[in-house]
C-alpha cells in the first residue's frame, strides 16, 4: 500500500487560521484549537486512502479532490505521485466555484 506524505498549501494553512480565528471569537479558544486540531488530523489522514470524497474537474489541476469534514468543511486537496497539496480548507458556506476558479497549479 502506497503512503503519501501530506503538505499544506500556504492557503490552506491560511484557511486554517482563519478558521481558527472565527471560532475563537463566536465560543473559545478552547472549541477552536480542538476543532481545528480535528480538521488538520483528518487531513493528514488522507495520505492513506487519498481517493476519498469526490473528483473534480479543473483545467490545471489533475487529480483534484473534496472531502468533507464535520458537515461544515470542505477539503481540497489533489493527488500527486508522492503527495497529498492540501490546497484550501473551506468552512461554512464559501462560494466554491469561484474558489477553483482561483486555484492555481
Amino acid at each position: 500500500m502506497k503512503v503519501y506524505s501530506v503538505q499544506f498549501r500556504p492557503s490552506a494553512k491560511c484557511d486554517l487560521r482563519n478558521i481558527y480565528l472565527y471560532i475563537n471569537k463566536q465560543a473559545s479558544a478552547n472549541i477552536a484549537k480542538s476543532y481545528i486540531t480535528r480538521i488538520h488530523s483528518f487531513a493528514v489522514k488522507l495520505n492513506l486512502a487519498p481517493y476519498r470524497g469526490s473528483s473534480i474537474s479543473h483545467p490545471h489541476i489533475t487529480n483534484l479532490r473534496v472531502v468533507g469534514f464535520e458537515h461544515r468543511v470542505s477539503i481540497l486537496f489533489c493527488i500527486r505521485e508522492e503527495e497529498i497539496a492540501i490546497l484550501r480548507i473551506l468552512y461554512g458556506g464559501r462560494n466554491m466555484q469561484k474558489i477553483l476558479e482561483s486555484l492555481q497549479p
